[in-house]
């Protein structure tokens, strides 16, 4: 009796592999092949089982790099340099009011040195706003996943549920 096993047979008599190269073992087989005998089957090769760490860092990845794309969303079409401009104009603003710099941009966008204010906070509030708002369901999807106690549970689990509409944008130079 045989038993195919890794590319050859396994003799199951004695326990020898045989291949091809094994000649004469090979031919003895072939000619027990030949009588109508069928070698058993080969055993499944044993799959490595995943532990329930193993499935959850799997679906936070799968979460990080969810929120890794949507923090890159939400800084696209922003250079560093009309960033700190933007820091600077709310500084001053903050600080001497209508200032000689926010007044000259002001005029250049053609808009009051309020209007050019707001637009600067509500730059940056809607752009805090929403960065929070994304940290916030990331912690809450993490603290979910690390509540869960069955791989199942784990697998099913929706990380992609209640994440804010990132648009792909440009910010307005005006």
């Amino acid at each position: 009796m045989y038993k195919i096993f890794r590319g050859g047979v396994l003799r199951l008599s004695d326990g020898k592999y045989i291949d091809n190269n094994n000649h004469i073992e090979w031919k003895e087989y072939n000619n027990w092949l030949n009588q109508g005998n069928q070698p058993q089957t080969e055993d499944p090769v044993p799959q490595p089982t995943q532990t329930i760490e193993d499935v959850r860092d799997d679906k936070i990845q799968l979460l990080e790099q969810k929120v890794a794309k949507l923090r890159g969303r939400l800084n696209q079409g922003l250079d560093t340099n009309k960033i700190l401009w933007m820091l600077l104009m709310r500084e001053e603003a903050k600080a001497a009011g209508d200032g000689v710099m926010i007044t000259k941009m002001a005029q250049h966008a053609g808009v009051t040195t309020t209007q050019l204010k707001n637009r600067i906070n509500q730059f940056f509030d809607n752009k805090l706003d929403l960065a929070a708002h994304i940290e916030g369901i990331y912690l809450k999807h993490l603290i979910a996943l690390k509540g869960l106690n069955t791989k199942q549970a784990i697998r099913n689990y929706d990380i992609q549920a209640e994440w804010p509409n990132v648009p792909l944008q440009r910010v307005s130079e005006r």
